[in-house]
């Protein structure tokens, strides 16, 4: 399990990894955390395409709250679990808006820190859907929460990679990816174009917007089904941070 943890208090970040690597032991799970003591650090890892099973940030940090930071690290990694360590309930409620998997407050035991892993665990032990692309005769196969959108082009598909600038090109059939799409994440936008609810930004009359600014035009045959299934989507991400929650 990688994790990494956004803490400035220095004597506070040696106590949490200590947690950590106990309780993952106790777990029997290998857990590796790298530490960062400023909010900037953390972000350019990530520009540089890293990612982690988890962010646990602290709320109090120099450059940033720890809210702040969150929201900037859903805008590069959207699916990210993440848990929150402070001193205070201020952020509570905030932070669990942005689906944060805990909310810890100082100081830590170590069983809170024990639950923190199970929790991490529960949610990424939940099975993970693919699409099994070809490039020529060999198969590709991508997590479909990693693709933000598919779209016919040329004779083929094209397949957009969250973090990534460029799409991948497929010489296959729309019709034979948009079938392995899960409709628990995804919603036939026009004719030719699917999108990962995930990845929206805002859904207006006929169009939406994507959280990396692009536009998407929704037809008028299939606007009825992508609200519907966008707005269940919805419903499901919020009951399932209540469970996470109680």
């Amino acid at each position: 399990m990688q994790l990494i943890l956004c803490e400035d208090n220095i004597a506070d970040a040696k106590q949490i990894v200590n947690y950590l690597y106990a309780e993952g032991q106790s777990l029997n799970v290998e857990v590796c955390v790298e530490v960062c003591t400023r909010s900037d650090d953390l972000l350019e890892k990530l520009k540089n395409g890293r990612r982690y099973d988890a962010y646990i940030l602290d709320i109090y940090l120099q450059e940033m709250n720890g809210v702040e930071l969150a929201k900037k690290i859903r805008l590069m990694d959207v699916l990210a679990q993440i848990a929150f360590v402070t001193a205070s309930r201020e952020f509570a409620v905030e932070a669990f808006s942005l689906r944060a998997v805990h909310y810890l407050v100082k100081p830590l035991t170590e069983a809170e820190v024990r639950e923190l892993l199970v929790r991490i665990l529960s949610r990424s032990d939940k099975e993970t859907p693919m699409f099994t692309l070809y490039s020529g005769k060999n198969p590709i196969q991508f997590k479909q929460e990693e693709i933000t959108k598919i779209e016919s082009y040329r004779h083929g598909v094209l397949i957009y990679k969250r973090g990534r600038e460029e799409p991948y090109w497929f010489r296959m059939l729309f019709i034979d990816v948009e079938e392995q799409a899960s409709e628990k994440y995804f919603a036939k936008a026009s004719r030719g174009v699917i999108v990962n609810f995930a990845d929206i930004d805002k859904v207006e009359k006929n169009s939406c917007y994507l959280k990396d600014g692009a536009y998407v035009s929704i037809s008028r045959n299939h606007i009825q089904n992508f609200k519907k299934g966008y707005m269940n989507y919805l419903f499901s991400e919020i009951d399932g941070d209540v469970d996470d929650n109680v």
